[in-house]
C-alpha cells in the first residue's frame, strides 16, 4: 500500500472552505495521499483498516427467488468470514512491524459488502433517493452486527483484543448507537434492520462479560483486483451500468444487457428485448427513423452496396465505419457518388454527410442501429424505475457512503473521485460538500487524464489574420510527390479447426526421453494445432510442455506463420537433449522444443535445412537412393500416407501413389534419351540414337518425319 497521511481536522472549517482546507485539497488531489478525519476515534480506526486483513461477499449469491436477500444464509456466511479474517490476522504476513503490532493490539478486520448497487437494481430502488440508502444500510447492519456477534463468541474462548480494556466504554457507546439506528430503520418494517438491532443487543451483552475479539469488523474500501475477483463493485461504489460482457466457449465476448437490468425490467413489466434494442442496438438500418434503406436508394445505393453495409454494421463499432471505401468499394463511391480520389482515402471522411444527411439524422440512426448504451432516455421507461437507472452523481455517491458508515466500523477508505481537467477549486469544493454530507473521513484523487485525448486546435492559417505581404516574385513550378499510405486492420479472428482434421503422430526419443507430437491440420493442409505427451517424466514438466502446446496452437489458430515460431524455439538448449531416436529425419536435438519445430519445419514447411539425416536408411550418405531402379520406380500403396480411419473407405483400396511426384527424386541429365511423339504411328517412342531421332515402334527418321510435314 502506498504511503498515506491521515490528518485531524475540524470539520466547520472544512466544510467552510477555509485555507488550510483549500490546501489540503490540492494536495490530496495531486498526491492521494492525504486523508481527513474529524473524529480522534476515526482516524485511528481509519489507520487500522488499511493493515487489516480484508475480504468481500457477493450479495448477489444471497438473492432467494423472490428477489430479497436470504437473512440466514447471509448471516452464516458473514460469522464463517469473520472467523477466517481472524485466522488470517493471527498468522498472516505484513511488510512493517508497526502494521504488525497494530493487527496484534487491536485484531482489526475489513469485511465489505460486494455487489450491494447490483442488488438495489435488481430490487428497483434508486441509488440516489432515500429508500435506496435505507436498504442498503440494513445489509451493512446486518453485515456488521452478525460480525460483531461472532467477534463476542470468539472471543468468550480465546479473550479480547490487547487492547479492548481502555476501548471498553467508548466499544460500548459504538454498539449502543448502532443497535437504536437499526431499530430506527426496523421502525419502517425492514426485516434485515430489525434483525441487525437483534444481534447489536447479543454482541453488547456479550462484550460487557468477555469483550471483543476485534476492534472493528467492518469497513468500506475499494480493492480493483478483489473487484475483479467477484465481478462486483464494493463498498459503496455505484452501479456500473446496464451493459455486461458475457464470453462465448470460443473466447468471443460481446455485449449484453445484466442480469440486475433484466430482473428490474421484468419485475415493472417491460419487454426486455426492447430495452436491450435500445441500449445494444439493432445491427440494421431496416425500420430506422432516419436513415434506411430507401433513403440511401434514392441517393444511388443499390441492393449489393445495402447488404455490404447490413453486413458490416454487425461488427463495426460506428455508422461510419459502416460507409467507408473498404466496405463500398472506391469504384462504387468514385463513379456512382462522385467521390474524388482523397475523399476515398481520407478514413475520417464523413460519407453520410456528404450525402445529404444532417448531424440529428445521422446520430438517430447510429442510435437505432448500434444502441444508446444507457435506458436513462429510453422513452418507454417507466416513471418509477428512471432513477434507477440515472446516471450516479458524486452527490449521490457521498450520501451513500454517509448513510453505509453509520454502520461501519472503520470510516470509508475509498477515495472521492476529481476529474483530470479539474482544477483546484473544484477539488477544494468537493472536500467541503463531503465534510458538509457527513462523512467521518474524506479523501480524494485525481483521475487518470484519457490516453488519447483530442484537442480542437484552430487551424493557423485561420487563427491569427497575417498582415498584407509583397507579393512573392514567380517562381518556377516544381512537381511534388506525395506517398499516400493507408492502413488497414483486419479483425483478429480465430480460424476454427474442422471437427474431424487430418494430421499424423510422430513417436522419438530425444536423449533417453520420449515425446509424442500430434499434429491437426486445416483442409487445406496447413497445421492448425499440436499436442506434446512426455513418456514418464514429472507431473510439472508434462504440464507445462501440454499447456505449451496449447499456447502455441491458439497462436496458430489466430494467423501467427509457423516460421515463426520455427525462428524463436529452434537451437534453444536446455535438457533433456542429445541422440534423436524414432525420427527418420532428425537424429540430435538440443532440447524437445529444437526437437518439436525441427520436425513440424521439415514437415510442413519444407525446411530441409533443419534436417540432419536423410529420410529411412535408404541413402548411402550423399541424398541418392542405393535401391535398384526398379525398386524405386515401384509405386507406394496410399494407405502409407492416408489414413483409413479418416478416410472411412471413401478412398479405394487400389489407390497407389507413383514415385515421379516425389519432391527428392533427381533430375535426369540433359543427355538422357527424352521420348517423343512420333508424327507417324502417335506413339511415345521417338528417343535420340546418336545424331538422329529414331522411333521404335514404326522405325521413323527424321528425314521421313520432315516428309510427312511437307
Amino acid at each position: 500500500r502506498p504511503d498515506l497521511t491521515v490528518a485531524l481536522a475540524a470539520r466547520d472549517l472544512v466544510a467552510a472552505g477555509a485555507p488550510e482546507a483549500a490546501l489540503a485539497a490540492s494536495v490530496a488531489a495531486e498526491t492521494a495521499a492525504l486523508a481527513l478525519t474529524f473524529e480522534p476515534r476515526d482516524a485511528d480506526a481509519f489507520v487500522r483498516a488499511r493493515t487489516a486483513p480484508r475480504a468481500a461477499l457477493d450479495l448477489l449469491a444471497f438473492v432467494a427467488e423472490d428477489g430479497e436477500l436470504d437473512q440466514v444464509s447471509l448471516e452464516a456466511a458473514t460469522r464463517l468470514m469473520t472467523v477466517a479474517l481472524e485466522l488470517e490476522c493471527a498468522s498472516g504476513f505484513v511488510e512493517k512491524s508497526a502494521d504488525a503490532r497494530l493487527r496484534r493490539d487491536w485484531r482489526a478486520l475489513g469485511l465489505t459488502p460486494a455487489g450491494l448497487s447490483d442488488w438495489l437494481v435488481r430490487r428497483g430502488l434508486a441509488y440516489g433517493e432515500e429508500t435506496g440508502r435505507a436498504a442498503a444500510a440494513s445489509v451493512l447492519a446486518l453485515i456488521d452486527a452478525a460480525a460483531l456477534s461472532a467477534s463476542a463468541e470468539i472471543a468468550a474462548r480465546v479473550g479480547a483484543y490487547p487492547e479492548h480494556a481502555q476501548d471498553r466504554g467508548a466499544r460500548r457507546d459504538l454498539l449502543k448507537a448502532a443497535r437504536e439506528t437499526a431499530l430506527a430503520l426496523a421502525d419502517g418494517g425492514d426485516a434485515l434492520a430489525a434483525r441487525a438491532a437483534q444481534l447489536y443487543g447479543l454482541a453488547g451483552g456479550a462484550a460487557r462479560k468477555t469483550g471483543l475479539r476485534n476492534a472493528e469488523v467492518t469497513a468500506l474500501f475499494y480493492d480493483p483486483e478483489l473487484s475483479l475477483r467477484i465481478g462486483r463493485r464494493l463498498g459503496a461504489q455505484p452501479w456500473k451500468g446496464p451493459v455486461t460482457e458475457a464470453e462465448t466457449e470460443d473466447g468471443e465476448v460481446f455485449p449484453m444487457l445484466s442480469e440486475e437490468t433484466a430482473a428490474a425490467l421484468t419485475g415493472a413489466g417491460v419487454p426486455v428485448w426492447e430495452a436491450q434494442a435500445h441500449v445494444l442496438g439493432r445491427r440494421t438500418l431496416v425500420g430506422s427513423p432516419a436513415i434506411g434503406p430507401e433513403a440511401l436508394r434514392a441517393r444511388g445505393f443499390t441492393d449489393f452496396e445495402l447488404e455490404a453495409v447490413e453486413t458490416a454494421l454487425q461488427i463495426s463499432p460506428t455508422l461510419q465505419g459502416a460507409f467507408c471505401t473498404a466496405v463500398l468499394g472506391e469504384g462504387f463511391l468514385r463513379e456512382a457518388l462522385g467521390l474524388s480520389a482523397e475523399d476515398c482515402e481520407d478514413p475520417h471522411f464523413d460519407l453520410l454527410a456528404r450525402l445529404g444527411f444532417t448531424d440529428e439524422e445521422i446520430d438517430a440512426a447510429e442510435r437505432w442501429t448500434l444502441g444508446a448504451g444507457t435506458l436513462r432516455d429510453w422513452a418507454d421507461l417507466p416513471e418509477g424505475l428512471a432513477g434507477v437507472f440515472a446516471a450516479p452523481s458524486r452527490d449521490a455517491l457521498m450520501s451513500m457512503t454517509a448513510a453505509l458508515e453509520l454502520f461501519s466500523g472503520a470510516p470509508s477508505l475509498s477515495p472521492l473521485p476529481v476529474q483530470w481537467n479539474e482544477d483546484d477549486a473544484a477539488a477544494a469544493r468537493l472536500q467541503s460538500a463531503a465534510a458538509t454530507a457527513g462523512l467521518r473521513a474524506v479523501r480524494l484523487k485525481r483521475s487518470t487524464p484519457p490516453s488519447r485525448q483530442l484537442f480542437d486546435l484552430t487551424p493557423p492559417e485561420t487563427a491569427r489574420p497575417a498582415a498584407a505581404a509583397p507579393a512573392p516574385a514567380p517562381q518556377p513550378t516544381r512537381t511534388v510527390e506525395r506517398v499516400v499510405e493507408r492502413v488497414v486492420e483486419r479483425a483478429r479472428e480465430r480460424r476454427k479447426l474442422p471437427d474431424r482434421r487430418k494430421g499424423y503422430i510422430q513417436k522419438a526419443s530425444v536423449g533417453g526421453h520420449k515425446v509424442y507430437l500430434h499434429t491437426g491440420e486445416y483442409d487445406d493442409g496447413e497445421v492448425g494445432e499440436i499436442f506434446i505427451d512426455m513418456h514418464k517424466e514429472g507431473a510439472a514438466f508434462r504440464s507445462l510442455m501440454n499447456n505449451f502446446a496449447i499456447a502455441v496452437s491458439i497462436g496458430l489458430q489466430y494467423g501467427v506463420p509457423l516460421d515463426e515460431f520455427v525462428d524463436a524455439f529452434v537451437f534453444t538448449r536446455f535438457e533433456p537433449a542429445g541422440r534423436v531416436t524414432g525420427n527418420d529425419s532428425i537424429r540430435s536435438a538440443t532440447s524437445i522444443l529444437d526437437y518439436i519445430f525441427r520436425e513440424l519445419a521439415v514437415s510442413y514447411l519444407d525446411r530441409s535445412d533443419l534436417a540432419n539425416a536423410e529420410p529411412e536408411t535408404g541413402a548411402d550418405g550423399f541424398g541418392h537412393r542405393v535401391d535398384a531402379e526398379e525398386e524405386e520406380d515401384a509405386p507406394l500403396p496410399a494407405s502409407k500416407f492416408i489414413s483409413k480411419g479418416f478416410a472411412r473407405g471413401a478412398a479405394p483400396d487400389n489407390l497407389v501413389v507413383v514415385p515421379f511426384g516425389a519432391k527428392s527424386r533427381a533430375r535426369a541429365p540433359e543427355d538422357a534419351a527424352q521420348a517423343d511423339v512420333c508424327s507417324s504411328c502417335g506413339d511415345l517412342a521417338v528417343v535420340r540414337k546418336g545424331p538422329d531421332l529414331v522411333c521404335d515402334s514404326c522405325g521413323a527418321t527424321p528425314a521421313a518425319r520432315e516428309d510427312l510435314a511437307g
